[in-house]
């Protein structure tokens, strides 16, 4: 029997010499706002204080892709070609987190927008909706049975199963649950906050031209939910660590990622990082709390 040469950390499943290699050179794996898992390594020096060894979050330097660590590691052992400026590495089943050498190729940027696209082309718009000539048949109606024994008789009462919620429910339920911590986290870490003035962006006039109207573009919301404040708070709390701020919400990874994705969470996380600022947040409305 073949033993399993991949292991899944954090739900990201790498294999055993690139993680071993990960570990030699004391280098993590963490989540970026893009959705991909990056290589990075935490500060030997903690850059409130400058001290080695003490209880500040310490956020760690992300170095490059994890799936760009795993291909480079086999090319310079011979088993994989070199990767030259230009070259893109493609995740072949389209899963971001998987960084398996099995799953990785090579190729251009054409060939990997051909990639993504190839199902979107596989089929012409006549094809799509071509119905093979087949022609419309109304519904027949039912066949009566005589079944003089359930005379008199109750009806049977219909009863609907209960409906599973969807994995969009499910990530409400836990940022609600996020929202009912925000005010005490806020309150134990509020000294971390430097207070430095942040500089203004893009201006709210700009989204109001109209080629902006034109194209159907909306202003993002950069403004933190409660929840989203206290998903970013913890992952300042916990070094950047999903896994450690899944253990301390008490819920599986795979509903704390999606909050990556989210423009407010980045740019907080990006205040964070440049300015040292906490992130605002705005109590959630009522279409918010829904469960």
């Amino acid at each position: 029997m073949s033993r399993q040469n991949w292991t899944e950390v954090n739900g990201v499943k790498v294999n055993n010499e690139v993680l071993a290699d990960l570990q030699a050179k004391d280098l993590v794996i963490v989540m970026g706002e893009d959705g991909y898992p990056w290589v990075a390594n935490i500060r030997p020096l903690c850059p409130s204080c400058g001290l080695t060894h003490c209880g500040h979050p310490r956020a760690p330097l992300r170095w490059m892709w994890l799936h760009h660590f795993a291909w480079d590691f086999y090319a310079t052992r011979g088993l994989r070609p070199m990767r030259k400026m230009g070259d893109v590495i493609h995740h072949q089943r389209g899963d971001k987190l998987d960084a398996r050498i099995k799953r990785l190729g090579r190729g251009n940027p054409t060939s990997h927008a051909r990639a993504h696209n190839s199902k979107a082309r596989r089929y012409s718009p006549r094809e799509h909706h071509d119905l093979g000539g087949l022609r419309y048949r109304p519904p027949q109606p039912a066949r009566v049975i005589n079944r003089p024994d359930l005379v008199g008789l109750p009806a049977p009462v219909a009863t609907t199963p209960p409906r599973a919620s969807t994995f969009r429910e499910r990530v409400l339920r836990v940022e609600w649950k996020l929202a009912q911590r925000v005010e005490a986290l806020w309150g134990e870490m509020k000294g971390l906050d430097s207070g430095e003035p942040i500089p203004r962006t893009t201006a709210k006039s700009k989204w109001r031209d109209s080629k902006t109207r034109k194209l159907g573009l909306k202003m993002p919301r950069y403004c933190c939910t409660e929840g989203e404040a206290a998903f970013v708070l913890l992952l300042i709390r916990h070094g950047f660590d999903l896994d450690r701020v899944a253990v301390d919400v008490g819920e599986p990874v795979e509903l704390l990622a999606p909050f990556y994705q989210r423009p407010s969470v980045n740019v907080a996380l990006q205040r964070w990082r440049e300015h040292r600022r906490l992130p605002a947040f705005a109590p959630m409305t009522w279409q918010e709390r829904k469960p």
